[in-house]
């Protein structure tokens, strides 16, 4: 069974849209922490929700670690909470939970800052967060560096637009979990949310299981193959070109040769090319996702820092990341009204988006210090 993004886009609007946006003065990064309920009651010491969720993020915008950023607060005399109170508070949820909570977030920034019906090009990304400790569950591996080949993998789903990567969907993946049954999954509830012009994918993805799915769900899809020599036979001498190709002997699809000055790239489609010897349109979609790396290094670039073996503190911490990124890239959104922004407590503009984070923070301090 699908948990998190699967689940919750089958409900009602009303059940995973529950709380309001604050406004700008009233900083809604600390209201989309309080939406994946990082909420603690006051306890002895006197520690108010706020200050547990300004660690958080103070954490992930300085991109350091809770303990160092409550040891910064309290050797200025400033009274907050541990980090392992912070992070006790974390991980009384599962994986499953926090995923729901927070695709529900990513959903409800989603659903004011997109057109419903605008052809969309979508993208389907596995990005990893380098891992040093034993393995797990969530920890896979991955390829040799930087001192591991372990990684906690996450699964991405994101609308790619002129303004940026607008992530839709964040899934934490298990070492053993079948990413072709998943991924069709997504996809089926995806299309209820969007309108499908292209799926993109990366050659993590170039698997039979995979490509069976996405044939069976009927979305028009590139993914980007390995560049195998047995390749070469199908195009003989050919330089840019798609013949017709089966994948594991069983699943036909197009076979597309694209060459340029950049050397040889290989990509599998179920959309049939207008002229074979045209492979211009399907290397020009797939380079869009260019903008899906640059997404990834701002994502990790706002993500606290942890050693934690704990898979529900990797995920909290890299879905607090994609939220904050989201709300960057709606706000580059020139449709949307000057009310909608209020809704998710959008600052007038994307070039406002770091003084909109230092108001954030500072307003956090005077709190604590008062």
């Amino acid at each position: 069974m699908l948990t998190g993004f699967a689940a919750q886009t089958a409900a009602p609007q009303e059940e995973y849209c529950p709380v309001n946006y604050i406004n700008f003065d009233d900083i809604s990064p600390i209201r989309a922490l309080e939406e994946l309920g990082l909420k603690v009651k006051e306890g002895d010491r006197g520690y108010p929700d706020f200050h547990h969720l300004l660690l958080v993020l103070f954490a992930s915008v300085l991109r350091s670690s809770l303990e160092s950023v409550s040891k910064s607060f309290r050797d200025v005399g400033l009274d907050v909470p541990s980090a392992d109170a912070v992070l006790k508070n974390i991980t009384k949820k599962t994986v499953n939970v926090l995923e729901r909570l927070i695709n529900r977030v990513l959903l409800k920034i989603f659903s004011i800052a997109w057109i419903r019906g605008i052809p969309a090009v979508v993208s389907m990304d596995l990005t990893d967060i380098l891992y040093y400790g034993k393995s797990g569950d969530y920890v896979s591996n991955t390829k040799p560096r930087e001192g591991t080949h372990k990684a906690f993998k996450f699964l991405t789903v994101s609308v790619v637009s002129t303004v940026g990567k607008f992530v839709l969907f964040v899934k934490l993946v298990k070492q053993d979990e079948d990413i072709g049954k998943l991924t069709r999954r997504i996809v089926q509830r995806l299309k209820k949310l969007v309108n499908i012009k292209w799926l993109i994918l990366d050659k993590g993805f170039y698997t039979k299981s995979v490509i069976y799915g996405l044939k069976k769900e009927g979305v028009s899809f590139i993914i980007a193959a390995p560049k195998y020599k047995s390749f070469d036979r199908y195009f003989e001498g050919k330089k840019s070109s798609c013949v017709r190709y089966r994948v594991a002997k069983r699943f036909p699809v197009w076979l597309i040769r694209h060459v340029d000055s950049k050397g040889v790239v290989y990509y599998v489609s179920n959309r049939k090319p207008v002229d074979a010897g045209d492979t211009s349109g399907y290397h020009r979609r797939y380079k869009r996702r260019w903008r899906i790396e640059v997404a990834f290094r701002m994502i990790k670039a706002f993500m606290a820092l942890t050693t934690s073996s704990n898979p529900v503190v990797r995920l909290f911490f890299f879905g607090f990341s994609v939220i904050l990124y989201n709300l960057f890239i709606a706000s580059n959104f020139k449709w949307l009204k000057p009310e909608e922004k209020a809704k998710l407590g959008l600052p007038t503009t994307g070039r406002n988006f770091t003084q909109w984070l230092l108001k954030t923070m500072i307003t956090g301090i005077i709190k604590i210090a008062l």
